[in-house]
């Protein structure tokens, strides 16, 4: 299973809430160095040297634009379709594998994990990656999907927006790629499929410098 979009506090708004990557943090090679107490928010005082410490490891190496936090990153779980598709119920054709409340399961993505697109690039960095809501959960609200009002896509300077899917592989999109094409990957369940040869073959991602 997935996490959902958001750590689950109810009385906190999604904007307030940890992101996808507090629960993450075990799996990876950058623990924790400080408690940290999520029914408090992640803007807390209390969190304040946790959101200045630099995630290295949510970096993209392409990156050159200023950060407003050293835990900010440069990558955003995709919701699906639409302006409120984090928040849409688990059974919506508009749903993709995060939203603020809902976590996925492999089952749960029956359009195929290889045809499911999980995380893409920002073209600029959000403001912390512990920050929920919009800075690390977005649908595709408005076209151009890439590099247009979602902020989704491409970093300034280059010619491809990294993607990640459900199975795990990584693959690289043109930033003109096509909406319907978009659509397709951002949705879980809507009995879509996407051709391999949409992908760049010489694409590689790494989420370390």
């Amino acid at each position: 299973m997935f996490p959902a979009g958001t750590v689950s506090i109810p009385e906190l708004p999604v904007e307030q809430r940890f992101s996808w990557i507090l629960p993450l943090i075990p799996f990876t090679d950058q623990p924790l160095r400080t408690e940290v107490r999520a029914e408090a928010g992640w803007q807390s005082a209390e969190h304040a040297e946790l959101i200045d410490t630099s995630q290295i490891i949510y970096r993209n190496p392409e990156q050159r634009l200023e950060r407003p936090f050293r835990s900010a990153g440069d990558y955003v779980a995709i919701a699906g379709i639409g302006a409120d598709a984090a928040a849409l119920p688990e059974n919506h054709p508009r749903t993709g594998v995060f939203g603020y409340d809902r976590r996925s399961t492999l089952e749960s993505i029956t359009d195929g994990l290889s045809n499911t697109l999980m995380i893409t690039t920002l073209v600029q960095p959000n403001r912390s990656m512990f920050a929920g809501g919009r800075e690390t959960v977005r649908g595709f609200s408005r076209q151009p999907y890439l590099n247009g009002p979602d902020g989704i896509g491409a970093v300034a300077g280059t010619n491809a927006v990294q993607i990640l899917l459900a199975d795990g592989s990584v693959r690289s999109l043109s930033p003109a790629a096509d909406a319907t094409l978009i659509e397709a990957l951002a949705t879980k369940a809507a009995g879509d499929r996407v051709a391999p040869s949409v992908y760049s073959a010489s694409s590689c991602l790494t989420l370390h410098p």
